[in-house]
């Protein structure tokens, strides 16, 4: 619950679409937060990432607070995940990349990060300049929400 107050308070990221979360036996720690929005479609996709591998997901692109699903990968697929963004320095990356931009239908990818007292989020266009292992990052986590069928309606 510190990490999600951190997140909405601290970082203005704002979680009010998950109000509603069931609440799992062992409460997990979130680690970490996506959201991918843009594109031709204007899509607007978010996920919640735990600790324990529980993966909360909302499509907002279609606006009503979006389809909420949920899903499990293994919990370490999520510790490997925070390895590769410890090794890739994410903790040191500015916190915007790729704007202002004229690409209109570029998508947008904002990551927020929580954990050992440590707290970032960094937000970048595709098409913008950012470092390699920003994009690395990006494609560990589409890999681990893309596709969805570890995803199911709740």
């Amino acid at each position: 619950m510190f990490f999600t107050a951190l997140l909405a308070y601290g970082l203005g990221y704002g979680l009010g679409y998950f109000e509603n979360k069931a609440q799992a036996p062992a409460e997990p720690v979130l680690v970490i937060n996506y959201q991918r929005s843009g594109g031709f479609a204007g899509i607007d996709e978010r996920w919640t990432i735990y600790d324990d591998g529980l993966i909360e997901s909302r499509d907002l692109t279609t606006g009503d607070r979006g389809t909420a699903m949920t899903g499990r990968v293994e919990a370490q697929e999520v510790a490997d995940l925070l390895k590769l963004i410890e090794k890739e320095g994410f903790f040191s990356f500015e916190e915007r990349y790729g704007f202002p931009s004229n690409c209109r239908d570029c998508f947008t990818h904002r990551i927020a990060v929580f954990g050992e007292g440590k707290g970032k989020v960094v937000t970048v266009m595709e098409g913008g300049g950012a470092p390699e292992g920003l994009w690395r990052i990006i494609g560990k986590l589409s890999n681990l929400v893309y596709p969805f069928p570890q995803l199911q309606q709740p």
